[in-house]
């Protein structure tokens, strides 16, 4: 069950049955919605992507892969049994900040890289994009 509490009837509801299921002893989970990730940050993260695989000669998508495979924690998860391997878009707002982190950290410490800003993206990005727009032959393989 989802509730938003924001919403008065939704902290209520939300009480009573956090009540019921205390009596009941049961094992519940409660996990926090996160937010997708915004455009914003879609655009940053493509950026450095797109960076890294000019650097390293690879499509976007190749970066992409390589990249799901250094980080598994992000992006695999198991069902039935088997293990899967989720897409950048479904990241949320705080791990795709991770994700960013990492990828900056990761450039500069293995390759000497110094992989933009957020800040930096957000003061250079028609220069940037334009940039990207002009290797996009090499990025889409």
């Amino acid at each position: 069950m989802k509730y938003d509490l924001s919403i008065p009837s939704d902290c209520k509801e939300f009480k009573n049955d956090v009540s019921k299921h205390l009596e009941s002893r049961c094992i519940v989970e409660l996990k926090k919605k996160r937010e997708a990730r915004t455009i914003d940050q879609n655009s940053y993260l493509h950026v450095l992507l797109g960076v890294l695989a000019l650097e390293f000669g690879y499509t976007i998508e190749e970066v992409k892969q390589v990249f799901k495979k250094k980080r598994k924690d992000l992006f695999t998860y198991q069902k039935n049994g088997y293990t899967f391997t989720r897409g950048t878009s479904g990241l949320n707002t705080f791990e795709c900040s991770q994700f960013t982190d990492w990828l900056i950290e990761w450039a500069n410490v293995n390759y000497g890289i110094r992989l933009m800003t957020p800040e930096e993206y957000k003061e250079n990005r028609r220069a940037i994009d334009r940039d990207i727009e002009i290797n996009e032959k090499y990025l889409k393989g």
